[in-house]
């Protein structure tokens, strides 16, 4: 408590907002002890509440004190009963997660499927998914948590409050082994939240928000979900490579993990290993004196 303002009388009460309290907060702390916590009303000019704090040990009634507490503290005492719910919507294992679609309000349907350590784009065809786009839509389904529960039981009313019956986005995450897909479905904007969307889990009737960092990378346009690399390799993962030169005299170049090789014939001279070049500046500087430097 800020401080103690003792045992008031009834007019103290009434002013102080003490007889008709924001919320009371009762404590068990054992079979015999209760601690009990009165909510009235705020401090003028200040960040703080007025409260009553008494407690009941067996039969005896101890005395209840007047207190001014921080306003923080009441706070958190004082909020809806949805805000003490877990937040948890979905918690999925990503690596198990082998096809995604996505059907959209604007920008229609996209329908990713994983081959092997890869991800293809099926609809539409645009061939081999990006990494980056794929990772930003499953990143979030490991806890997948709202920032807030607007609503338990939706009823049919509620849904079309939250635009859910018309969704913005509606996800499916398929997992192998015959294990339910988890549906998501993406109304409008959380209401009193620009920053987070109106969702709800398909079959559970709870209305959640949840932020734009999961729901944004889903309503991409279908284009951006396409790999535009054209070499899909990443540099750990090149073991050899030959470079055969365009005049007729030339001799083909062999960069092999860790040193540069000529042809049967030529001189063979090392290099620094490819392997440490993991930034691009030393790449390019690793490739020019592999190259720079033949036989």
């Amino acid at each position: 408590a800020q401080r103690t303002l003792g045992v008031l009388d009834g007019a103290s009460r009434t002013r102080f907002g003490l007889d008709a309290p924001r919320a009371e907060v009762t404590v068990h702390e054992g079979p015999e002890v209760t601690a009990r916590l009165v909510l009235g009303g705020a401090v003028e000019r200040e960040a703080a509440v007025y409260a009553l704090i008494g407690a009941r040990e067996g039969a005896r009634d101890r005395a209840t004190q007047a207190v001014v507490l921080p306003r923080a503290v009441a706070d958190v005492l004082d909020r809806p009963a949805t805000d003490f719910r877990d937040r948890l919507v979905a918690d999925v294992d990503v690596l198990r997660v082998d096809g995604i679609t996505l059907d959209r309000a604007e920008g229609g349907r996209v329908v990713l499927t994983r081959q092997g350590p890869s991800w293809r784009l099926d609809t539409p065809a645009l061939g081999r998914a990006a990494r980056g786009a794929v990772e930003a839509v499953t990143t979030d389904l490991r806890e997948l948590r709202a920032t807030r529960v607007v609503a338990d039981d939706a009823s049919d009313e509620d849904l079309r409050r939250y635009g859910l019956d018309r969704p913005t986005v509606r996800a499916e995450f398929r997992r192998g082994n015959g294990v339910e897909p988890v549906r998501i479905a993406v109304g409008g904007r959380c209401p009193g939240d620009e920053s987070a969307w109106a969702a709800t889990r398909e079959g559970t009737r709870t209305v959640v928000c949840l932020a734009t960092t999961f729901v944004d990378p889903m309503r991409a346009a279908a284009e951006g979900f396409r790999d535009d690399r054209v070499l899909g390799a990443r540099t750990d993962e090149i073991a050899r490579v030959r470079i055969t030169p365009g005049l007729a005299d030339g001799q083909p170049l062999v960069i092999v993990r860790g040193r540069c090789s000529a042809p049967r014939g030529g001189r063979r001279r090392r290099f620094r290993r490819f392997d440490r070049c993991t930034t691009r500046s030393r790449r390019r500087c690793c490739w020019r004196r592999a190259t720079s430097r033949g036989p």
